[in-house]
């Protein structure tokens, strides 16, 4: 239970953060950003929360497991905008399609492409989904918000 409330005073905090935030961003016309200028591959393989999305992670994940890294999955290639891991059997890419302030909220987000592929399932498994990641503080967590960016790039593939 220690865990949960832990998590609940985080999403708090960021709410209340975000708020005073995008007041004072918007008021100012000036976008705030706490995603790293260079190296953004990295920081999303090191820092995503893979807790705030559904995925095949999901029942592989023990409390306090946020990051793929938690899991013992490293990436297996990374630049140019992508990132690929490769784990028993599954693999996860996740590729930048954008930079910017997507949903308005004078914050500046990543809009990626997850895809998430059971290959060695019997092809029984395949997503791909587009993701608004954010930041809300210069400490807080990467997470994935219920903002779905419209991109035709990122769409599941007949197998």
């Amino acid at each position: 239970m220690g865990d949960f409330h832990n998590r609940l005073r985080l999403v708090l905090a960021s709410a209340v953060i975000v708020l005073v935030t995008s007041v004072s961003a918007t008021a100012s016309g000036t976008l705030v950003s706490y995603l790293p200028k260079t190296g953004l591959e990295q920081f999303i393989a090191d820092n995503f929360d893979i807790a705030s999305i559904r995925s095949s992670l999901g029942p592989r994940r023990q409390p306090g497991q946020v990051h793929f890294s938690d899991l013992g999955i490293r990436p297996t290639a990374i630049g140019a905008g992508k990132i690929h891991f490769e784990s028993k059997g599954w693999h996860y890419d996740i590729t930048i399609l954008q930079r910017s302030d997507m949903n308005g909220d004078g914050i500046e987000d990543v809009a990626v492409c997850f895809v998430d592929d059971g290959h060695d399932a019997g092809g029984t498994y395949y997503t791909a989904k587009p993701l608004l990641l954010t930041r809300y503080s210069k400490n807080g967590p990467l997470i994935a918000i219920s903002y779905e960016p419209d991109d035709k790039r990122c769409q599941a593939k007949p197998r």
